[in-house]
């Protein structure tokens, strides 16, 4: 095919094509990757769930706020309705939908991602599953790895800040607060 050209040319040319169809490719991956699917889509947003935190001291009850945004990242922040503050600091990690199975990874760094899709008997890391039983617009119903269920809401705005200033009939205001 490109045997009139000259052999240094034509390596030029192959390494030249080459190239060029591999940033091609990176391109097409990165724009297609990091699309959400249809059904990626629906779990995008602010999610709160009531749930007691018995191993907490003092033990008290908490508004679990997880927050999934469309670039797979996600937020979770476990609040004290009685405070308003976080029983621990917030955790920050990524998010993905896998067989009808929502997986927050919370690890840091590429390692711990790599390992986190590994199986655990090869020093894969435990992340948390939620199994997705249904989910409409503003109620996800899930049960998590020990058979509990977890049913969480779309909050219309970020709870966290309307905790520090809330409002009544809201779903995570307080009565004492």
């Amino acid at each position: 095919m490109l045997s009139f050209l000259p052999r240094t040319r034509r390596r030029k040319w192959l390494l030249f094509a080459s190239g060029l169809l591999a940033v091609v490719l990176a391109v097409w991956w990165w724009w297609f990757a990091h699309r959400l699917s249809p059904a990626e889509q629906q779990f995008v947003g602010v999610w709160h769930h009531r749930e007691t935190m018995s191993w907490q001291t003092p033990p008290g009850e908490a508004l679990n706020i997880v927050t999934i945004a469309p670039d797979h990242t996600c937020r979770f922040i476990p609040l004290s309705t009685a405070t308003g503050r976080p029983f621990r600091p917030c955790l920050v990690g990524h998010w993905r939908l896998t067989k009808g199975v929502l997986v927050f990874d919370w690890n840091d760094g590429l390692i711990a991602r790599i390992r986190g899709h590994l199986p655990e008997k090869w020093g894969g890391i435990t992340l948390d599953c939620l199994t997705v039983e249904s989910i409409t617009e503003n109620k996800l119903i899930t049960r998590k790895q020990n058979g509990e269920p977890a049913i969480l809401l779309r909050a219309e705005e970020d709870p966290v800040e309307e905790m520090k200033n809330p409002l009544p009939n809201r779903p995570w205001h307080t009565s004492d607060g």
